[in-house]
């Protein structure tokens, strides 16, 4: 009687370490608290009180270089998002930590698997006295397999799992809007330095007729040699 006592004691203990075990979660992470002044020591231009900064790191920011209505540049922005290996490489690490996310998500279901085996056997025709029918055997197995989340480890690696997926999406649109950003920096400097060179070769085609234009005037006795040396020196 008392051997079966402290069994059921011991039964009871175990079960209530389980059950309090069940209960026990890791921390959740909270947002902590940054305390805004009253009033900033400047105020900005017109009284109007600052707002706070709202990040928005994952969202696609779209085709925005088309406002410049440039057919050269929206070409190449769609070369540049189709085959860039840095764009292309934060967007491999945004569907590694998608399926990151699945993976550990499949461990809060059970694991089911099924596998199927045929044999077939003959006798060996050395065997006297034996038949020599064929034989065929088929085997199905099935096995099942759930580990409880007493311990709330797999549901603390979920969302970890989901806080690198969230960071990895703001990394991949901001790669994608610093590369095309500066694409069109790039774009429209090269643009300048060609209208300048454009604008140079016009300035000495002008200098080049106007010293042509003054040396047949001077052929011409219209103008002074003094006027025709001028030119030539400007020229």
């Amino acid at each position: 009687m008392k051997r079966s006592l402290q069994r059921v004691l011991s039964l009871t203990t175990t079960l209530s370490l389980v059950a309090s075990g069940a209960c026990v979660v890791g921390p959740k992470y909270t947002v902590p608290a940054v305390p805004a002044p009253a009033a900033f020591k400047e105020p900005p231009p017109g009284g109007d009180a600052m707002q706070p900064a709202q990040p928005s790191d994952a969202v696609h920011r779209g085709v925005w270089w088309d406002v410049f209505g440039d057919a050269r540049l929206n070409d190449l922005e769609n070369r540049l998002a189709a085959g860039n290996p840095t764009l292309a490489q934060a967007e491999a690490r945004y569907q590694q930590a998608r399926a990151l996310v699945r993976e550990n998500r499949s461990q809060l279901y059970p694991n089911v698997g099924v596998s199927a085996s045929v044999e077939r056997g003959r006798p060996s025709s050395r065997q006297l006295g034996v038949s020599q029918t064929s034989s065929t055997e088929y085997a199905v197995q099935g096995t099942a397999s759930w580990e409880l989340d007493f311990w709330g480890r797999v549901r603390q690696t979920v969302s970890a799992s989901v806080a690198t997926a969230q960071a990895s999406a703001g990394d991949r649109e901001t790669t994608r809007l610093s590369l095309a950003a500066e694409l069109a920096t790039d774009y429209f400097q090269l643009r300048s330095i060609d209208a300048a060179s454009r604008l140079f070769d016009e300035t000495i085609e002008a200098y080049q007729h106007s010293y042509t234009l003054t040396q047949n005037q001077y052929s011409a006795g219209i103008v002074a040699s003094a006027i025709a040396t001028n030119s030539t020196t400007a020229a």
